[in-house]
């Protein structure tokens, strides 16, 4: 408890000391870091860039995701610990035919499925995204799967 007014003075000058400490604060280089403490910022790191990539395939299909997936060398076919989604399947769920196909580009499995068995192109034809018009503009798309053992639905551009 503060009582007078200079122990309010003090604490003040306290608080404004630990702002400008604050302010000036900087990270430590990397060769400051211990290994373990290295893979934990680098696994912080890919975590922020995978959701910023799954992010960025749900609003835009302008062609950047294949320039931002390999700037920061993304794995394609990580899991969104936010979204549980591939950014494949994000995009897929968005409709956005242009991110699907430079996924595709840059490695993305195109049969992987979720915890529920489900591929992008389930997600697509769920959600009654134009999947046609996405899997037509890929060059060379591969056969598709008969996936009803999967999840109980055959995932082709007929379905």
């Amino acid at each position: 408890e503060i009582d007078s007014e200079a122990q309010l003075e003090a604490v003040a000058a306290q608080e404004i000391a630990m702002q400008r400490k604050r302010k000036r604060w900087k990270p430590p280089a990397p060769e400051d870091l211990a290994e373990e403490e290295l893979e934990v910022v680098g696994a912080i790191c890919e975590m922020e860039l995978l959701g910023q990539l799954v992010q960025m395939v749900s609003r835009a299909d302008d062609g950047s995701v294949a320039d931002f997936v390999r700037e920061h060398r993304i794995d394609p076919n990580t899991q969104d610990i936010a979204t549980g989604h591939t950014p494949l399947r994000a995009a897929a769920c968005a409709g956005r035919a242009i991110a699907v196909a430079e996924l595709i580009d840059c490695g993305a499995e195109l049969w992987d499925v979720d915890c529920h068995g489900r591929c992008a192109l389930w997600w697509s034809c769920a959600l009654g995204r134009d999947h046609v018009r996405a899997s037509r503009r890929l060059p060379a798309l591969p056969p598709l799967p008969d996936c009803a053992p999967l999840h109980g639905r055959r995932c082709s551009p007929c379905c």
